[in-house]
């Protein structure tokens, strides 16, 4: 029951995010794009604890370092979805939007700028530790990693075609990884199995 949940978790999780960026106006999430991040990234986060549950069974340490950093990382997105939301419910433009950043920095800065880059940097990590664990694929491992590593390229830089490029690793990684851990009828792999 528990991993049907959790292989649910990662392919909705990461489709409702990915969708979310086809809703962008002028480089934010919007009304519709911040209420899909924000039910994205709560549906999302049963899945990725999961993963990192099985990878802490194997590595403690690093399971409880990815647990962590994932947590954050989607209170980060949790934060940036609602920013758009909240900014198109109530009409703030994205240049009013930064001048009450500018008159805010250190809350803005430990809310939104200190937590952002942890969300993509979790999946650069469990990425690694799919690899290093050996519980999915090379494959897996690279699309988790690499989706990562462009995930904050196109979020700063609003560039639709970047974040849709890391949406595009990101979903069919979430989608294998999902059925290699998940899958009801799946043979359990052990960590650090030979592949």
């Amino acid at each position: 029951m528990f991993d049907r949940l959790r292989l649910a978790s990662l392919i909705v999780g990461s489709v409702l995010f990915a969708l979310s960026t086809f809703f962008w106006s002028d480089g934010r999430y919007g009304l519709v794009g911040g209420m899909l991040v924000f039910y994205g990234i709560g549906i999302w986060a049963y899945g990725l604890l999961g993963v990192w549950e099985r990878i802490g069974a194997s590595r403690p340490w690093l399971g409880a370092v990815g647990v962590l950093a994932t947590l954050l990382g989607m209170l980060g997105g949790v934060a940036f979805g609602l920013q758009g939301f909240f900014g198109a419910l109530f009409g703030v433009s994205a240049q009013e939007s930064l001048d009450a950043s500018a008159e805010n920095p250190v809350a803005t800065g430990l809310v939104l700028w200190l937590l952002g880059p942890i969300l993509p940097g979790s999946f650069v990590l469990m990425g690694l530790a799919l690899r290093l664990t050996r519980l999915a694929p090379t494959v897996i491992a690279v699309l988790v990693a690499l989706g990562g590593v462009l995930f904050p390229l196109g979020r700063a830089t609003r560039v639709e075609f970047i974040a849709l490029s890391a949406d595009l690793f990101l979903v069919p990684g979430f989608f294998m990884l999902a059925l290699a851990l998940f899958r009801p009828g799946r043979v359990a792999v052990t960590p650090d199995a030979d592949r």
